[in-house]
C-alpha cells in the first residue's frame, strides 16, 4: 500500500514538472521496504531501525514491492513508448499530407495580400502542358493561381515550387475559378484588378512578355474583356474574329464577344459574370454568358492582335483534349442553352468586328486619338444567330390577279 501511494505521489509530481526529487524519494523509500523483507545480517543485540514510512506497530507487508514495481514500471514504459511512437508517426503523416495537398504555409498565409501589380493569371491545369516554361519567368508583373486537377503528386509539387497559389481540385477551368476564388477566396479576387483566365495549353509566342503586354493593353485602353489573337497556322480557331490579323500597326479590334479559353477581364467584369454563372456550365456558352452579364456595347470586348498565341487543337502527347475527361462534357451545349433560357440570356451572339485600333506616328493628327487610328468596320449591332425563317408560301403569277403587276412577282 505504501508503495502504491508513493508511486501515485511520484506521477502527480512528474505531471507538475517536478519529477526528479519525488523519484529519488520513492526509490529510497522502496529500498527501505525491501531491506525489511531481507534477513537481517546485524547482531541480535542490535535492534533493527524502523522504516521512516511505516509505524513500528504496522503489520509486515505481505507482498514483494520491488517485483510489483518492476512489472508496473515495465508496463508503464511500454505504454509510454507506444504512445510516443504513434504520435510521431501521426505527425509525420499529417505534415507530409499537408505539404502535398495545400502547398507551403507561406502561400496559404498570403491569400489576403493579392497578386503583384494587381494582375492575376488563373488556370485549371492537368499533367500535360508546358505552362511553367511559357508563363513563368523573370520580369513577371503578375502572379499565377493554379487549380490542379491531375493525379501526379510530382507534378503538383512542381507547380507549388514555381507558382504562388496552387490548390488540388478537380473540375473545369471556369468551375474551379467560381469555387476557389469567387466562393472560397473572394478577398483575393477583390485585390486583383485584372484576371487572365487561361486554358492551361495556351502558348504565347513571346512568353512572359506577351502576358505582361496583355495586362498593359487592358489598362492603357480600358479594355473590359479582351483576349490574345490566335495564330491560324497552329491553333484551333473556333471563332473567326479571334483569328490573328497581321495588318501593320494593328493593336486590337473591338468585337461583339470573345472566346472564353483566354479572356482577360476587369474585376468588375469577373464579378458580374460569376454572379450569373452556374456550376453546371462546363465551358460551352461562357463567352456568351459574359456578354449577357456585361452588356453588348461595341467597346466592351476586344481581340488584341499585337499579341499572338496558339490554341492547340489537341494535346500533342495524348492526342486528345483534356475537356473530354470532364463529366457530362458531351452535354455541355444542351446544358448551356437550357440555362441561358432559364435566366433570360441570349443563347448566342454573332461574331462581329466593330472597330480596329492602329498605332500611328505621334505627328498624325487627323483621324487619330492620342497617336491611335480608329477604323470602323461596316457591320451591325450584335444579335442572335439568325433563327430558321419560316418559308413564305407564295405562288407565281399564273394569270390575271389583283396586286400582281409582273409575272415575276410573288402573288
Amino acid at each position: 500500500g505504501a508503495a502504491v501511494h508513493l508511486l501515485v505521489f511520484h506521477f502527480l509530481a512528474a505531471a507538475q514538472g517536478s519529477c526528479c526529487a519525488p523519484a529519488l524519494v520513492t526509490m529510497g523509500s522502496l529500498r527501505e521496504l525491501h531491506r525489511e523483507r531481507e534477513p537481517s545480517s546485524q547482531p541480535a543485540s542490535i535492534e533493527p531501525q524502523s522504516s521512516p514510512i511505516r509505524k513500528s506497530n504496522d503489520a509486515p507487508l505481505s507482498c514483494a514491492p520491488m517485483t510489483v514495481l518492476k512489472r508496473f514500471s515495465i508496463l508503464i514504459a511500454g505504454v509510454c513508448l507506444g504512445v510516443a511512437l504513434c504520435c510521431s508517426m501521426f505527425l509525420v503523416i499529417c505534415s507530409s499530407k499537408t505539404s502535398m495537398v495545400v502547398g507551403s504555409s507561406e502561400r496559404i498565409a498570403t491569400w489576403e495580400r493579392g497578386p503583384r501589380g494587381g494582375n492575376l493569371v488563373f488556370t485549371s491545369a492537368g499533367d500535360h502542358n508546358s505552362l511553367l516554361e511559357n508563363w513563368v519567368g523573370p520580369n513577371m508583373n503578375y502572379d499565377v493561381f493554379i487549380a490542379y486537377y491531375g493525379d501526379s503528386s510530382e507534378k503538383y509539387r512542381e507547380y507549388v515550387e514555381k507558382c504562388r497559389w496552387v490548390v488540388w481540385h478537380k473540375g473545369s477551368k471556369i468551375g474551379n475559378f467560381w469555387e476557389m476564388l469567387y466562393i472560397n477566396h473572394r478577398s483575393l479576387l477583390y485585390r486583383s484588378d485584372y484576371v487572365f483566365m487561361l486554358d492551361d495549353d495556351i502558348w504565347f509566342h513571346k512568353n512572359v512578355s506577351d502576358i505582361n503586354k496583355m495586362f498593359g493593353m487592358a489598362r492603357e485602353h480600358n479594355l473590359t474583356i479582351s483576349m490574345p489573337s490566335f495564330d491560324p497556322e497552329t491553333s484551333r480557331v473556333s471563332w473567326r474574329i479571334t483569328r490573328h490579323d497581321p495588318s501593320p500597326n494593328l493593336l486590337f479590334t473591338y468585337t461583339s464577344n470573345v472566346e472564353f479559353n483566354a479572356p482577360l477581364l476587369t474585376r468588375d467584369a469577373v464579378l458580374k459574370t460569376m454572379a450569373k454563372y452556374h456550376p453546371s456550365i462546363i465551358g460551352w456558352g461562357s463567352g456568351h454568358l459574359a456578354v449577357c452579364a456585361n452588356g453588348d456595347d461595341h467597346r466592351t470586348f476586344a481581340v488584341v492582335h499585337s499579341v499572338v498565341s496558339t490554341n492547340p487543337p489537341i494535346r500533342q502527347d495524348t492526342g486528345e483534349r483534356e475537356l473530354h475527361r470532364l463529366k457530362d462534357w458531351e452535354k455541355r451545349k444542351e446544358v448551356w442553352e437550357k440555362y441561358a433560357d432559364s435566366i433570360g440570356c441570349r443563347r448566342y451572339y454573332e461574331e462581329i468586328n466593330y472597330e480596329s485600333v492602329f498605332a500611328s506616328p505621334s505627328e498624325t493628327v487627323n483621324g487619330s486619338d492620342g497617336g491611335l487610328v480608329h477604323v470602323m468596320h461596316p457591320t451591325k449591332a450584335p444579335t442572335l444567330f439568325p433563327k430558321p425563317r419560316k418559308k413564305k408560301e407564295g405562288k407565281r403569277w399564273a394569270g390575271t390577279k389583283v396586286g400582281c403587276k409582273d409575272p415575276a412577282d410573288f402573288c
